[in-house]
């Protein structure tokens, strides 16, 4: 994430807070959970990160993983502890009142270019969370939460699924933060391949695709390298995927995930599935989002997806049948 001027400010926050979740679940055992093999990283845990309040939602999602793993297990602190879990369930509980992904103002819905990020907090709240969760009270309180979080951000995954053609297993919907080129208003992609390999294009982000698949059936239906799936220093990407094979091999699991139970979002989202396509966009836009893509398509036949900075600005997709439409309501206006 480097360029010629070096990583941005936010760049060097993310790879700190990576840093600390990767060593953690590497060095740390927890129930149900052996740790990994971690080699020996100078300066780790980073602890300037843990004091630090502003941030993006993605960042502030693993800062409150990192603190609640730090001062629980690796570095205790009874005070700092407790403080860390009413900061994550503040975190939670907000969601419900601002919107999924959405902290005060600041709109990450369905965000892909940031997908890795927020699943390697996640996930690594998931299993810290579950480990506490006997302690009863907040902890259990909060263990509660994040299986909703991820049950609702399964659900919002399931509206947007492919179930077949070339990109079968992908998840396509418009969201926040999209990674497109700003000169173009709508970009479409038909990817050739296919069946077992995965054929990775912009418009959907590999880790959530691959993480949707874990939870649903606990395995992913392409054929993947076997470090993939490794929780690696140099990988930090990944490491959302590596934790959630983790999750489901120890029997920790994802509670009741693939049960649909949809979030409101900050915007309104209306997803409309065809036999043969599906389409999402966000009526009233996203004002709240930064860069956010507000309409998207997928053919199943033809392979091709599109997605659009405004709404109904690519080609009208070749759906047939009638459509059968959810509506991802948006919370009362804050």
């Amino acid at each position: 994430m480097e360029g010629n001027d070096g990583p941005k400010k936010g760049e060097q926050l993310n790879r700190s807070l990576g840093d600390n979740t990767v060593f953690f679940h590497q060095t740390f055992a927890t129930s149900n959970l052996k740790a990994t093999t971690a080699k020996s990283v100078a300066g780790v845990p980073k602890p300037g990160v843990l004091a630090t309040k502003g941030g993006t939602p993605n960042q502030k999602a693993e800062r409150i993983a990192n603190r609640l793993a730090i001062f629980h297990f690796v570095q205790p602190n009874a005070a700092q502890a407790e403080a860390a879990v009413s900061d994550a369930l503040d975190y939670f509980r907000g969601q419900l009142r601002t919107g999924h992904q959405c902290i005060a103002k600041a709109d990450e819905a369905l965000t892909g270019s940031h997908s890795p990020i927020w699943w390697r907090a996640i996930t690594s709240l998931r299993i810290t969370t579950h480990s506490l969760a006997d302690r009863g009270g907040d902890y259990a309180d909060l263990a509660s939460l994040v299986l909703d979080w991820i049950q609702f951000h399964t659900s919002l995954n399931t509206l947007g699924e492919i179930p077949s053609g070339v990109n079968a297993g992908k998840v396509l919907l418009p969201g926040s933060r999209w990674k497109g080129d700003p000169s173009q208003d709508c970009v479409c992609v038909t990817p050739e391949g296919g069946g077992k390999r995965y054929v990775k294009e912009p418009l959907t982000d590999q880790v959530n695709n691959v993480v949707h698949q874990l939870i649903k059936s606990g395995r992913a239906p392409w054929s993947l390298p076997g470090k993939f799936f490794v929780l690696r220093e140099e990988a930090q990407d990944l490491a959302g995927v590596a934790l959630a094979k983790q999750i489901i091999d120890s029997g920790i699991g994802f509670g009741d995930a693939t049960t649909f139970r949809l979030p409101q979002l900050r915007s309104k989202l209306v997803v409309q599935r065809f036999a043969n396509g599906h389409r999402g966009f966000f009526p009233d836009g996203m004002r709240f989002a930064g860069k956010p893509a507000l309409d998207g398509c997928a053919e199943y036949e033809t392979g091709q997806m599109c997605l659009s900075r405004t709404v109904d600005a690519c080609p009208p997709p070749s759906f047939s049948g009638e459509a059968e439409e959810t509506v991802v309501e948006a919370v009362p206006d804050q």
